[in-house]
């Protein structure tokens, strides 16, 4: 692999730019760019990720970085061309090319949101691996976490109402995602999101559960606490309060023992 060089870098990428209206061509050209900067002494199944079906080229993630950020600058006024560029990087079946397509899609204008939200759904469900369905869902919301979140609102919703465990998997993973947010303040809306699930909590869904909570009591050590003791009130089981148990550490020693009480 050779070393990075910032501005042959820059200019690599600079190249793509005369096929923007041409995402297939534009694909072919990143592929052979992403090629330059392979690691060939790594294989794929040195690694959890991607799924099996995906090539990779384990293209150092600065490369991969710096690739979304120009696309996504020149697609911003062409948002049609941005959402074409997108679905050509995501047919070409690439771990990296696909790390591009999210990133991009997820700094489209928001007044194309609705295809974004189209263009998730499609890839979350051809998308196995949990990992990498996480950071597909960080990458492709991010404007709609930050900019349109009453449409990030009912998509989160409408899966955590959904009977399929994988579909209320992927809105606690972008619930995380947005509580991860430095700006999202809207703490009671997590809190009734995840009241919601505690009734009958599959246990594929505690780890990212947990790991909410976590998020929670770092951020609202007191509501934290009170939710997890009224947790352990209203569903006093073994695995309840072993989920209880992994959360107390992340709170405030001081308000650990107002929960198991």
């Amino acid at each position: 692999m050779p070393a990075i060089q910032l501005d042959r870098l820059e200019r690599q990428i600079a190249a793509l730019r005369d096929t923007l209206d041409e995402p297939h061509s534009l694909v072919r050209q990143l592929r052979e760019l992403f090629a330059f900067y392979s690691d060939p002494a790594r294989r794929a199944g040195q690694s959890g990720m991607p799924a099996p079906l995906l090539s990779i080229y384990h293209t150092p993630r600065q490369v991969v970085r710096l690739v979304t950020r120009r696309l996504s600058a020149w697609v911003q006024p062409l948002p049609e061309r941005g959402l074409a560029l997108c679905d050509a990087l995501w047919e070409t079946a690439n771990l990296e090319c696909r790390r591009v397509a999210a990133g991009v899609l997820g700094n489209l204008p928001l007044l194309v949101e609705d295809a974004v939200l189209e263009r998730l759904e499609i890839w979350l469900e051809g998308t196995p691996e949990v990992a990498f369905r996480d950071e597909i869902i960080s990458l492709a919301t991010r404007n709609i976490r930050t900019g349109e979140a009453q449409a990030f609102v009912r998509w989160v919703e409408e899966r955590l109402h959904a009977q399929e465990a994988q579909m209320q998997l992927t809105a606690l993973q972008a619930a995380r995602h947005w509580l991860d947010d430095p700006d999202f303040d809207n703490l009671p809306l997590v809190f009734r999101w995840l009241r919601l699930l505690s009734t009958d909590l599959p246990s594929n869904l505690r780890p990212e559960y947990a790991d909410i909570l976590q998020t929670l009591a770092r951020r609202s050590p007191q509501e934290t606490a009170y939710f997890l003791r009224s947790l352990v009130q209203a569903h006093n089981t073994p695995p309840m309060r072993l989920l209880v148990r992994r959360v107390l550490p992340s709170l405030p020693e001081t308000w650990r023992g107002e929960v198991l009480d």
